[in-house]
């Protein structure tokens, strides 16, 4: 479960907010079944959209 909170990972906001949009109405029974949804989102995950989301946390990370 995502937290709320300014020291939270960009893995925390982005990450599960993405894969909750993408998800849709999809609601899979099994265990198996939730694996695959998320095999399929990140699969679909465009890299210059995660460079974006990254790039100034990472900067926020060094000393």
């Amino acid at each position: 479960m995502p937290i709320n909170t300014p020291n939270a990972s960009q893995m925390d906001f982005f990450g599960f907010g993405y894969h909750k949009k993408r998800q849709g109405r999809r609601a899979p029974t099994t265990e198996n079944g939730l694996w695959k949804v998320l095999q399929e989102t990140l699969r679909k995950v465009d890299l210059s959209m995660v460079n974006q989301v990254y790039r100034p946390w990472k900067a926020l990370c060094r000393f």
